[in-house]
């Protein structure tokens, strides 16, 4: 499978660095997903799943490190 390039997964690319008093998006690293592409302003709620079918190796389920929001309001 190529790097990066498989469509059952949300996002493959690490974050390499962080700082916290410079979220610039560009610089957070990881993969990103704006709500303006799919013709939305808002969401109350992220889900996610995970594909595998019976979390045994070597595919042992999803392994999720963090979720950013970048321009949340109350």
């Amino acid at each position: 499978m190529e790097f990066g390039n498989d469509p059952g997964c949300a996002g493959w690319r690490p974050r390499q660095s962080f700082d916290v008093c410079n979220p610039d998006s560009s610089e957070l690293g990881g993969d990103k997903f704006d709500l303006a592409d799919l013709g939305l302003s808002q969401a109350r709620y992220v889900r996610i799943r995970d594909l595998s079918k019976d979390g045994v190796a070597p595919s042992a389920g999803f392994d999720l490190d963090a979720v950013g929001i970048l321009n949340s309001s109350p």
